[in-house]
């Protein structure tokens, strides 16, 4: 069984999350993902070009990469959502808008959060108890709108409860977002939970009942809150 098939019998499982593909967007898996109705986490410009040339909305494909470059932006522009984890890169984004975006509009992107019990020092992100200070930095720029994140930290390793846990974080993490800055939440991806969640699956099999469980409350909290679109990889 490949990842596809994976994450198909995931989401079957577990739904009302929608699927990123991350393994890097080929011409051979973009028509895929069309088919199945999935997204693309995207790297680089090459990824983003060859998905929006093929269909994909804009919606659908989220340029995470780290550290992109001004041309890079400036190329993807309009073809994606920009997802960012530091601040130089939020007022590039910032800069271009204003030079592309019709008046009155902004361009509306996702940022990198890192709860602070996944924090290493060595992701790129924000930490969540540093948004405070993200908050009077982003109030400065006039022309980007941020309405999603993508939650960061490693939890290859996470089964059974602790990876119930890991939803009920990511929403708290998406709530104190909205509340920092302040702004709307339109997207939040729990990260890669399709592995480990087979991997619950597949090694505890009793307590994989608590990570359904744990997940269906993100998603009551999410409509009740945001109304966002939820993702995972």
């Amino acid at each position: 069984m490949d990842a596809f098939e994976r994450a198909e019998e995931m989401a079957q499982l577990v739904p009302g999350f929608q699927y990123l593909y991350s393994g890097g967007g080929s011409r051979e898996v973009i028509p895929r993902l069309l088919k199945m109705g999935w997204g693309l986490c995207a790297e680089g410009v090459e990824e983003v070009e060859a998905a929006w040339l093929a269909g994909m909305s804009p919606m659908d494909i989220y340029y995470a990469g780290r550290e992109k470059r001004p041309g890079q932006i400036e190329s993807s522009f309009g073809k994606c959502r920009f997802v960012s984890g530091s601040l130089e890169e939020m007022q590039e984004i910032d800069r271009i808008s204003a030079l592309r975006q019709l008046p009155g509009h902004l361009e509306v992107i996702g940022i990198r959060v890192i709860p602070d019990e996944y924090y290493d020092g060595k992701q790129t992100g924000f930490k969540a108890s540093a948004l405070g200070a993200l908050a009077r930095e982003f109030r400065k720029l006039q022309n980007i709108s941020v309405r999603g994140c993508f939650i960061e930290g490693d939890i290859s390793s996470f089964r059974g409860k602790e990876l119930g846990r890991h939803y009920r974080r990511c929403y708290e993490t998406a709530k104190c977002v909205t509340t920092s800055l302040p702004c709307g939440m339109s997207f939040v991806n729990a990260g890669h939970c399709t592995e480990p969640l087979w991997q619950s699956r597949e090694e505890q099999k009793e307590s994989f009942q608590d990570v359904c469980r744990a997940a269906e409350i993100m998603r009551y909290q999410n409509d009740t809150a945001f109304y966002a679109r939820l993702l995972v990889m």
